[in-house]
């Protein structure tokens, strides 16, 4: 993967657009997200939009940052994929290039921006959602980013909804009151064992927060099926992976 791009140095969003696969077709006022799951294809979750996603709980940073750049996949977008994070957010490692192939995300493809602040993430966040050549933006803050106020974020609803961007908010720390259509908690999941007891897929619980449609809040299980690029509900019939049990003497040296 490409080094990442500092704020000081980053040009022109329309500059980092032309480094692109190719122009990406703005989503019309109607363009929802397609997960082929029933249950989340009723929510009608509008692409040119302001959604965010929060970790369900200490440890499941990994999880949720995953679930962000799925959410990305599957707008179906051509174009870079924008990911601003501010300092803090980059002190919790980088993004693996390897990791990224192995999840069908080409690396060469995102466009990793760090600012200073949350200020900067701000500010170079709001230029790629600007941009109707951009595939997705993706904005990673931490703690309790006061300056992600009402006001702000809809802002950023309002530039997406313009430029048909699918603008995914990645938050850590307190919930405040925010202009995004959806809010959601993402965990990391048990999953389901594969032929020969290899590793299973990547499994998620994705937990609605809050839908401005009304939607009322629900928890379901997923697994990303990287073949197929798709989200799926776990093939039924089959039991989750369990950790390896500690032997009793394992235990005691442990104590």
């Amino acid at each position: 993967m490409s080094r990442p791009l500092h704020l000081d140095s980053l040009p022109p969003v329309a500059r980092l657009a032309s480094v692109a696969l190719g122009l990406a077709r703005p989503s019309a006022a109607g363009d929802v997200w397609r997960f082929g799951v029933s249950r989340l294809d009723a929510l009608a979750l509008p692409l040119a939009a302001l959604h965010e996603v929060f970790p369900d709980a200490e440890g499941d940073g990994p999880a949720a940052a995953a679930a962000v750049l799925l959410l990305a996949l599957l707008a179906a977008r051509q174009g870079p994929i924008v990911w601003v994070r501010d300092d803090a957010a980059r002190r919790d490692g980088r993004l693996y290039g390897l990791g990224l192939a192995e999840l069908g995300c080409n690396p060469d493809r995102l466009l990793l921006v760090e600012a200073p602040d949350v200020l900067g993430v701000l500010r170079a966040g709001h230029d790629a959602v600007a941009c109707p050549a951009i595939g997705a933006v993706i904005l990673a803050v931490t703690g309790t980013a006061r300056a992600l106020d009402l006001t702000v974020t809809r802002r950023f609803a309002h530039a997406a909804g313009r430029s048909g961007v699918p603008t995914l908010l990645l938050r850590q720390g307190e919930v405040r009151p925010t202009a995004a259509f959806s809010r959601w908690r993402v965990a990391a999941a048990p999953s389901q064992p594969l032929a020969a007891g290899a590793p299973g897929l990547p499994s998620f619980t994705f937990r609605l927060d809050r839908h401005r449609g009304g939607a009322p809040g629900f928890a379901i299980n997923l697994e990303w099926d990287r073949d197929r690029s798709v989200l799926r509900t776990p093939l039924p019939g089959a039991a989750p992976a369990l950790a390896a049990r500690r032997t009793r003497r394992q235990e005691r040296r442990v104590a």
